[in-house]
């Protein structure tokens, strides 16, 4: 039932953070701090996900942690895809400034 619960609490968090990442951005440097902001927030996700201990130190026995280490990779996947939407991102700017 735990497990059931924080899988669900998991997929909300995604769902809506998928959700806000189809904002429209009033300039390109706000484009860029967007996706670095994200790629930090995954990336603190994913560092969670590794401190934490796979089972819980908790009074409930048999009660785990926020450990999962699909989740980890999750996290770790998407952090590495908006890092590289930045660095796009960053291009494009350089480049429109240049012409």
């Amino acid at each position: 039932m735990n497990k059931y619960i924080q899988t669900t609490i998991y997929f909300i968090l995604l769902l809506l953070i998928s959700c806000t990442a189809q904002k429209k951005f009033d300039s390109p440097v706000e484009k860029v701090k967007a996706y670095e902001s994200r790629a930090r927030t995954y990336q603190a996700l994913a560092d969670a996900q590794r401190l934490s201990p796979p089972y819980s130190t908790s009074r409930l026995r048999g009660a785990t942690g926020i450990h999962n280490p699909s989740m980890r990779m999750t996290y770790l996947s998407e952090a590495k895809r908006y890092r590289a939407l930045a660095a796009q991102a960053k291009k494009e700017t350089i480049e429109g400034k240049k012409q």
